[in-house]
């Protein structure tokens, strides 16, 4: 089911964030129908219900990360390199965030 940017999934129920989210909107509303498989409880018959999920839009950062060091960078893949190998460890400038990227290779 696709709900704005999220979908969720009708077999487990994780919602995905599948699009970019509207800035502007402090939250979205999902309307859902729950239903079980009727085997709960001794129950012989499946239930529904209807619901909602309010998923709430936080403005973390603002800021495009910035990086000082650009020019010196020139990683190097090999192509025998694992999935997963780390190609480059990266610091934002304070002024983004202080936590770490990296970027991995895929196959």
């Amino acid at each position: 089911m696709i709900y704005g940017p999220f979908s969720i999934s009708p077999s487990s129920g994780i919602i995905t964030l599948t699009g970019a989210v509207d800035k502007s909107r402090v939250f979205y509303r999902l309307e859902v129908v729950v239903t079980d498989d009727g085997s709960c409880c001794e129950a012989t018959t499946s239930r529904s219900r209807r619901g909602a999920v309010v998923v709430q839009v936080k403005d973390v950062n603002n800021n495009a990360p910035r990086f000082t060091r650009c020019a010196h960078y020139s990683p190097t893949v090999m192509e025998n390199d694992n999935v997963g190998t780390t190609v480059i460890q990266v610091r934002p400038s304070p002024a983004h965030h202080q936590s770490a990227h990296r970027h991995q290779p895929t196959h």
